[in-house]
């Protein structure tokens, strides 16, 4: 069984490659495909007659290897896509694995924003790193971007409009398109000019994602502090709601559908953002 299972796991992984998803996503299912195998071998669960009651049965055992709730709900839709591949091979008539019933609550978290003197620090770090890498990780802060949002931003993303200096932001989260204010005008000012100077360029920093992630491991190294590039949203997001900005101006900034601890849904026309950077 378990020579049987890996051959079908070759193929699916080599079809998820086809369909065009990235090396990340398709290490995601090996790693979750791991755990399901040897999940079939303790219990002795054939994998083309897995049932919903199993599927229940290996999300428990996902909880006893200590998996954080995420990883859980990832190894789940990791299932989920392995066995729409075997409905679609016309290896089983249906899709066993149901996420709605299956998926683990996710406990809430207050965001991990910068405290003063940790922001302090890290900006101190990011000051003696060449310009491109500084104008990256500052205008994550400032606009707050996402570290992918941020690597694939190309010159012509930034602009000035009614005295508001933007980011055009394509392509985020849920492939959402969105305005995204430099609420820094020293930083802005920086950033369009660079734009300028370098508007042949494809891409506006050159930084690839695992560089800017090289770069923001360095800065955990260096200066101890417990720093990721998200961090730098938060701080943004939680600096705009402590300046009295309006909780739904800054939920467009972000590009959020929803912020669940002060509103469930809530949308504002992209001219209030243009506002906010005109006047922060």
């Amino acid at each position: 069984m378990s020579m049987q299972i890996q051959r079908k796991l070759d193929y699916f992984y080599m079809e998820m490659e086809f369909a065009g998803k990235s090396p990340k996503t398709v290490d995601t299912y090996k790693f979750a495909m791991r755990h399901f195998k040897n999940f079939c071998r303790i219990n002795k669960v054939k994998f083309e007659e897995l049932t919903l009651k199993q599927g229940k049965v290996f999300r428990n055992y996902l909880a006893q290897q200590e998996l954080k709730p995420n990883t859980i709900n990832l190894c789940i839709s990791a299932l989920r896509t392995f066995y729409d591949y075997l409905v679609d091979e016309e290896i089983i008539l249906r899709n066993p694995v149901n996420t709605a019933k299956l998926r683990v609550k996710i406990p809430e978290t207050l965001p991990g924003f910068l405290t003063e003197r940790e922001k302090m620090i890290v900006l101190n770090y990011f000051n003696d790193q060449p310009k491109h890498v500084r104008l990256a990780f500052m205008l994550m802060l400032s606009a707050g971007l996402r570290i992918g949002e941020c690597a694939s931003l190309q010159p012509r993303d930034i602009f000035v409009q009614d005295s508001a200096f933007l980011v055009y932001v394509r392509g985020g989260k849920g492939a959402k398109e969105r305005l995204a204010p430099i609420t820094d005008r020293e930083t802005a000012f920086e950033i369009v000019n660079w734009a300028e100077e370098n508007k042949y360029n494809e891409i506006l920093f050159g930084l690839a994602f695992h560089t800017l992630e090289y770069h923001a491991r360095k800065c955990r190294l260096t200066t101890g502090i417990d720093f990721h590039p998200h961090r730098l949203r938060h701080t943004f997001a939680t600096e705009l709601l402590r300046k009295g900005i309006a909780i739904d101006v800054v939920q467009e900034a972000l590009g959020h559908a929803s912020i669940k601890t002060t509103r469930t849904y809530a949308k504002t026309s992209p001219t209030e953002v243009i506002k906010l950077a005109t006047h922060l």
